[in-house]
């Protein structure tokens, strides 16, 4: 009311202002379609560097719905299968992403397996040996004391006390005659 008053302006009704709102729509629209063919283009260039995420693809598919409802299908359509292709992307380079993750899980798998086997490997060597030289170690005693029984024997041959040949001895020694 203060305006009309100090300006001599009318306040439009609603009728005049959903009026010009349509009007300046109309007058928005190519602009719009433009930005939108645009961010397409931005959006093609940046799925060769694949740069874009899931984000990105969201955004141009909003981009895409807001051209159908300002009545450019055709825009709409190529935004949306442009978002498309940019999910497609982004779930293609997540999927290698945990498949190259999944490799390097594997390789220290396969890395760990290999060393606990070395060390077991070098274990079992180890027990080799000392079971080698054990057995070196009881065929050097064993022949020792082959060679004790041995020498045993022959001290017990000339100092045992056979008694005929004793009693031959002596009386061979004092002379008696048989």
């Amino acid at each position: 009311a203060w305006i009309a008053a100090e300006f001599g302006i009318k306040p439009p009704s609603r009728t005049a202002y959903y009026d010009w709102l349509e009007g300046m729509r109309k007058l928005e629209a190519p602009r719009r379609l433009q930005l939108a063919l645009q961010a397409e283009r931005e959006a093609a260039a940046l799925a060769q560097t694949h740069k874009l995420d899931a984000g990105a693809a969201n955004s141009l598919a909003a981009i895409g719905r807001e051209a159908a409802l300002n009545g450019s299908p055709a825009t709409a359509s190529r935004l949306i299968n442009a978002a498309v292709s940019i999910a497609a992307i982004d779930l293609k380079a997540q999927e290698l992403k945990l498949k190259r993750e999944d490799q390097r899980i594997k390789a220290a798998t396969l890395a760990l397996s290999e060393r606990k086997f070395e060390a077991m490997e070098s274990r079992a060597t180890a027990a080799e040996k000392r079971a080698e030289a054990a057995e070196a170690e009881t065929a050097a005693l064993k022949a020792k004391i082959a060679g004790l029984e041995s020498a045993l024997q022959e001290a017990g041959k000339s100092t045992a006390a056979d008694p005929a040949a004793v009693a031959e001895a002596l009386d061979k020694h004092l002379g008696v005659k048989k």
